[in-house]
């Protein structure tokens, strides 16, 4: 189980690195890491379907989770995605 929210987060602190740009300007990217950032957590939120959460006597803890990193996503950078938003 600490491996799914391991993998889960991975994503965000790999953007973030990325992000930083010491060196080099980065805000151009800004866009293409967003979609990659949702596109994870699509992937991850069908992964997370596939476990057995009976099996260790509770209900799937990551469906809220995703659910609020997806809102959060669409309510600060939706409209760079979609500019109909």
């Amino acid at each position: 189980m600490l491996d799914k929210i391991i993998k889960l987060l991975e994503k965000f602190k790999s953007v973030t690195t990325r992000m930083n740009g010491e060196n080099e300007a980065t805000i151009h990217k800004a866009v293409a890491y967003i979609k990659e950032i949702n596109t994870h957590l699509e992937k991850m939120k069908a992964e997370l379907k596939e476990l057995d959460y009976v099996a260790y006597g509770f209900e799937n803890p990551f469906a809220e989770v995703i659910l609020l990193m997806e809102g959060e996503m669409d309510r600060v950078f939706g409209s760079m995605i979609d500019p109909t938003i």
